[in-house]
């Protein structure tokens, strides 16, 4: 039987491409965005929220509950940027990024980990960025908001530890088919690559394969981790 999975941003992008390789893989995904979704499969029911929406989000985490549905996993996907230097970024984009990257999977985890303590069973992944360990120039506010959320991962990790529960990061290094390569520059790709020692973009595949591992049931014993692509640690 195929696990319950709730995935953030699943209307474009990464977060789309990662819940049809979970849907292919016999999985029912609870998807999450702003946006409506267009992914048509049998396993794939589509919420609109704000993730940074507290009530929302535990309206969510409510139907589930009183549908009877138990969670198996948690990814968070869902994110924004704001590529601009930072004598340049306003407070109110600043507070735009950190509500969703930061806030909106804080309270995903929240009550996921809520639900999940309950079954004494659970698998939570948040996506971070080489950006963090790179200090990319340009992403002042995005890094922020993810390196704050790779720190909340740990609080986290270290509060439910007696539980067969695991949370753990994936630094995404540049996705392709995603945006991410057409949203920067020539230079800005030549110059994040010379960090990096595997700089080709990852493919969905990839980061399937690694979210494969991390929710597996033989890796009750990692947690609090943060496994980056690019070869940037």
């Amino acid at each position: 039987m195929g696990r319950k999975i709730v995935i953030t941003g699943t209307s474009r992008g990464t977060g789309r491409m990662i819940a049809a390789r979970f849907l292919q893989n016999g999985d029912t995904v609870l998807g999450i965005s702003r946006s409506p979704g267009d992914l048509d499969h049998a396993n794939y029911a589509h919420t609109c929220l704000d993730v940074a929406d507290e009530s929302a989000v535990q309206q969510f985490y409510s139907k589930l509950r009183g549908d009877g549905v138990v969670i198996d996993a948690l990814i968070n996907c869902a994110g924004i940027a704001a590529s601009m230097p930072g004598l340049l970024t306003t407070g109110d984009t600043f507070k735009s990024v950190l509500d969703t990257n930061l806030l909106g999977a804080f309270l995903m985890t929240r009550e996921a980990l809520k639900q999940m303590k309950k079954t004494g069973h659970g698998r939570i992944v948040h996506f971070s960025s080489i950006n963090v360990p790179l200090a990319s120039k340009g992403s002042l506010a995005y890094t922020a908001s993810k390196a704050a959320l790779e720190n909340i991962n740990a609080v986290f990790a270290n509060e439910i530890a007696d539980a067969d529960i695991t949370l753990n990061t994936l630094g995404l290094s540049l996705v392709a088919e995603s945006g991410m390569v057409e949203a920067l520059s020539d230079t800005a790709l030549v110059e994040k690559a010379g960090h990096l020692t595997k700089p080709a973009p990852i493919s969905a595949d990839e980061i399937f394969h690694a979210l494969q591992f991390l929710l597996d049931g033989a890796a009750k014993n990692i947690t609090n981790q943060i496994l980056f692509f690019g070869g940037v640690r």
